[in-house]
């Protein structure tokens, strides 16, 4: 029985109107739907053939549909509203609430400093990067989008939108509390908005200063921005701002006319300053390039001596808090190598400073208002240094922070944990006895955030995801297609996971500093961590026969490892110098290793780790090693032939190699029958035993990156440009290029991960060509594109009798922004379109669909 689609959409303009009426005669009348605007129109035709499909395209000038065939069902490893990737954190005056600016969602989330509760999820502009609130009223600042929003902190309503404000990167609330003070970077200047009307009451157009005071990029992998571009005195009348380079000077304007009022010169080009608490003391720094720091008289403009940092220390970012009488700064320092941290307090009339060396602090984020205490952030976790004793009290260990937001009410700041199991916002407290108040979780923990790696255990019954933003893994059930489970790692950002038997898995990463790697040996049964490897200097490992696994290491030797759930430990390694080309057999039988120092094939037995032979390659390039170790395969990067090496037990005998035809492959990939040579866009298939030519596969478009062969012999593909999987006979298009991709053989699954949208994308291979239906009972919904710019389509697999199908749309408080439906014929794949996107604003949305009786709900991100 043919595939058949429920709905097929064609948009094209109008000058392709010609080439619709040449349709052939025996397609059905199409239905002419119009756009707002009449530029374009799109022909609908309904319940069309495989073939029918086939040859109206052709009729159309347009490209054969090539899928998607079986259920493709994105899965997000997340759980939804989120509130991701926490830029900015602030308080109320009052000290009740915390608010978050939220960069991936692009939302601000409010929460309950007694309750840790979520009181609201506001959709903002695109990339929220600052925030600061009154009680009434929070002022957020979106740098992609160029707006600044007012939102009422009574009904958690967006009161106005500012726009024109490009590069929006900083908020101050000025003293009195009725405005606020927004500064952008690049040159674009700074605006003083009234916080009742949102009318801009005073702009300072030539705004010079196009720094950011603070970007942390490597110890959690991510980015984390904070900017501060002007600093407004005690009084609020008067705004400072560095000059831009060569200049060398702090400038000064007038907050309530924006007029420039002069400059105070300095020693040096300053990357950062900041302003006593007494309002008496102006302090620029450069912790990079000068290393120094330099103290201006507000009064009088007389500068202090050019101070400089202690020996051979360089400042991580460009922080330092200032003490209350502006005569002494904390900063945090490391050494150029990076193998050490420390936080430093130095005086500014020129004394000695005095390193704080039993702290692993990288910087101080901010002061108190009275500019008593000032909060370190760094390796040991939060710790708060009292300018008047001299001491550094720990408020919370074993965490990096990102910190800022300081309350008014007593000494206590706002944090972001980033080695944590969620994007979290934690209350840090200096008053009385130092303490941690405890952890808020806007909009709900994201258990599964940026996916990086995929594996997958011999048994093939799960796969494990690594979560390198949140630490975790998570584990997802390939009968069910369902989260099973996600689990933190501590201090250790995943970036490779292999699954090694079906009980453990080894996980590949960095420490929270993002320079130490680690390995981190995973007990799948109990979930928890087995064991880890602190200095470790191996970039790829591959499981053999239990417990041995196999590794290189970064000076190029193989290594030969035990693992099981009491420890990880090396057991050998050779003293030959080898290089990370190398392939294992599925089952761990068989391990071979390109040596390009010797041009050499070495083959070695996966459970005792014995060398079997090892064979003259010149330039060997690539290796392929067959399922079931009985065969290897090895080409050079000089030739277009095909080493063969047969294995059986502890006998290799090199067979006649095969001559390609294709030039120098790309890439081979073996099954137990088959060994496929790539040249992009043909896969050249062989015969494994005999090295007789097995056929051709052309991959239709895209560069070829990935090829798997399934036990049939049938040709997975995964390309870029465009981002696809290529099945037999069917493409899935991918909406990012995946960062890792594998082929599940015993459930017939091809698998990619979506970063950018947090989601492992699943393909099944086994409903091929197989009436449509989904792979379980549940409804599959997969929404696309996503993110949305205008028009996205709910993709579904129905299995039941004929039901009307209801797509819904929410935004993250849960109100309704539009609705949809359509009746479904009956079982197979459908699609419903939403075509309002481009009317809502930026920000992650819930677009839950219903048919018959089930229901399903996914995310989407809309993008303006």
């Amino acid at each position: 029985m043919p595939v058949r689609s429920s709905l097929l959409l064609a948009l094209t303009a109008a000058l392709l109107a010609p080439a619709a009426a040449g349709q052939p005669a025996a397609l059905p009348a199409p239905t002419r739907v119009a756009a707002p605007d009449g530029q374009a129109f799109a022909d609908v035709y309904a319940d069309l053939s495989a073939e029918e499909a086939e040859r109206l395209l052709d009729a159309l000038g347009l490209a054969p549909a090539s899928g998607p065939g079986g259920a493709v069902l994105t899965l997000d490893v997340g759980v939804a509203p989120e509130a991701d990737n926490l830029q900015a954190v602030a308080f109320t005056p009052s000290h009740d609430r915390v608010l978050t600016a939220n960069a991936a969602t692009d939302n601000l989330a409010v929460l309950d400093v007694a309750t840790g509760a979520t009181l609201a999820i506001v959709p903002v502009g695109d990339n929220p990067t600052a925030v600061a609130a009154t009680d009434d009223v929070a002022v957020v600042a979106c740098r992609d989008s160029g707006e600044v929003y007012l939102v009422d902190l009574d009904t958690y309503a967006v009161r106005a939108v500012v726009p024109g404000v490009p590069y929006a990167a900083g908020v101050r609330i000025l003293p009195g509390g009725t405005r606020a003070l927004v500064a952008s970077i690049l040159g674009h200047g700074a605006r003083v908005l009234d916080l009742a009307t949102g009318a801009v009451v005073v702009e300072i157009p030539s705004f010079p200063y196009d720094g950011l005071e603070l970007t942390i990029t490597y110890p959690a992998l991510r980015l984390y921005y904070r900017y501060q571009p002007l600093v407004a005195s005690v009084t609020g009348d008067t705004l400072f701002a560095l000059a831009p380079a060569p200049a060398q000077a702090v400038m000064r304007f007038d907050a309530a006319t924006g007029a420039a009022l002069g400059a105070y010169p300095t020693d040096f080009p300053a990357r950062s300053f900041n302003l006593s608490a007494d309002g008496s003391t102006l302090v620029v720094g450069d912790l990079r390039n000068v290393r120094a720091f330099q103290a201006i008289d507000v009064a009088t403009g007389a500068r202090g001596p050019v101070c400089p940092l202690p020996g051979s220390y360089v400042g991580l970012v460009t922080d330092f808090a200032v003490s209350a009488d502006g005569a002494r700064v904390l900063t945090g320092l490391r050494l150029p190598n990076g193998t050490g941290q420390i936080a430093a307090v130095i005086p500014l009339d020129g004394a000695p400073p005095t390193l704080l060396a039993t702290r692993n602090y990288e910087f101080a984020s901010n002061a108190s208002p009275d500019g008593r205490l000032a909060l370190g952030v760094g390796l040991d976790g939060a710790a708060a240094y009292d300018f008047e004793t001299g001491s550094l009290d720990v408020l919370t260990p074993g965490r990096w922070y990102v910190a800022a937001g300081f309350s008014s009410v007593g000494p206590r700041w706002g944090g972001v944990p980033i080695n944590h199991p969620g994007e979290v916002a934690s209350i840090l407290s200096a008053e009385g006895t130092p303490a941690h108040l405890g952890d808020l979780l806007p909009g709900g923990p994201i258990e599964g955030d940026s996916p990086q790696a995929i594996g997958l255990p011999p048994g093939g019954g799960e796969a494990l995801v690594a979560n390198v933003y949140t630490s975790a893994i998570t584990r997802v059930d390939l009968a069910s297609k369902a989260v099973t489970a996600v689990v933190p790692l501590a201090n250790v950002n995943p970036i490779r996971i292999e699954a090694l038997w079906d009980d453990l898995a080894l996980v590949h990463g960095t420490d929270s500093t993002g320079v130490t790697e680690t390995a981190v040996l995973f007990d799948l049964a109990a979930g928890a961590e087995a064991g880890r490897l602190p200095a470790f200097d191996l970039s790829r490992m591959a499981r053999g026969v239990e417990p041995n696994v196999f590794a290189s290491s970064d000076a190029g030797a193989l290594v030969r490892l035990r693992a099981t759930t009491a420890g990880l430990e090396v057991v050998a390694a050779t003293a030959d110098s080898l290089v990370a080309r190398w392939a294992v057999s599925r089952d761990g039988a068989l391990v071979a290793v390109g040596d390009t120092t010797h041009h050499r094939v070495q083959l070695y037995d996966g459970a005792a780790g014995a060398l079997l032979g090892q064979f003259d390659v010149p330039d060997v390039e690539l290796l392929a090693a067959s399922p079931d170790g009985r065969w290897a395969f090895a080409a050079s990067e000089t030739d277009g032939l095909i080493r063969r090496y047969a294995v059986s037990g502890a006998t290799v005998t090199e067979e006649e190699p095969i001559a390609c035809g294709c030039g120098v492959p790309e890439m081979l990939e073996a099954s137990e029958a088959l060994v496929a040579a790539v040249v992009s866009p043909v896969v050249y298939l062989f015969d494994a035993a005999t090295g007789a030519p097995a056929g051709t596969v052309v991959i239709p478009e895209g560069d070829v990156t990935r090829v798997f062969l399934t036990d049939a012999g049938e040709v997975v593909a995964l390309t870029t440009n465009p981002n696809a999987v290529h099945l037999p006979g069917y493409t899935y298009a991918l909406a990012n290029r995946p960062t890792d991709f594998v082929y599940a053989p015993d459930h017939g699954l091809a698998l990619a991960l979506d970063k950018p949208n947090d989601a492992l994308v699943i393909g099944d291979l086994h409903l091929v060509g197989v009436e449509p239906g989904p792979a379980v009972d549940a409804l599959a919904l997969r929404i696309a594109p996503n993110p949305a710019r205008g028009a996205f389509r709910a993709e579904y697999t129905w299995a039941g009798p004929p039901a009307t199908a209801e797509l819904t749309v929410y935004d993250l408080l849960g109100r309704l922004v539009g609705r949809v439906e359509a009746p479904a014929p009956g079982p197979g794949r459908h699609a419903l379109t939403w075509g309002d996107a481009a009317s809502l604003p930026s920000g992650v949305y819930l677009a839950r669909l219903r048919v018959g009786d089930q229901a399903a709900q996914a995310r989407v991100t809309v993008v303006r």
